[in-house]
């Protein structure tokens, strides 16, 4: 369980895969979106509109996670990412 005592994930099926399938898009996007700014974060609509539905109350009817938390994994797997296509470049 986690915050609200609601779970974490709700059933694939119904509202609750409705729900799922809302933030999963929104962390993909986000990461596409750091990921097409480069490493000094050049300001993006987009990284700001999805950070702000993260932190938003909707995001917080939706699912139970950590918002701060969910952002700093999303931010680490950009970072990741962009370390991986610097090394591909290289070869």
């Amino acid at each position: 369980m986690g915050r609200k005592g609601k779970p974490d994930v709700y059933p694939e099926s119904g509202w609750g895969g409705l729900a799922n399938a809302i933030i999963k898009q929104a962390a993909e996007d986000y990461v596409s979106a750091l990921n097409d700014c480069g490493p000094r974060y050049a300001p993006d609509h987009r990284i700001s509109e999805i950070r702000n539905f993260i932190r938003s109350d909707w995001f917080g009817q939706l699912c139970n996670l950590d918002p701060d938390y969910l952002l700093e994994r999303l931010n680490r797997i950009a970072r990741e990412n962009r370390r991986k296509e610097k090394a591909n470049d290289r070869n």
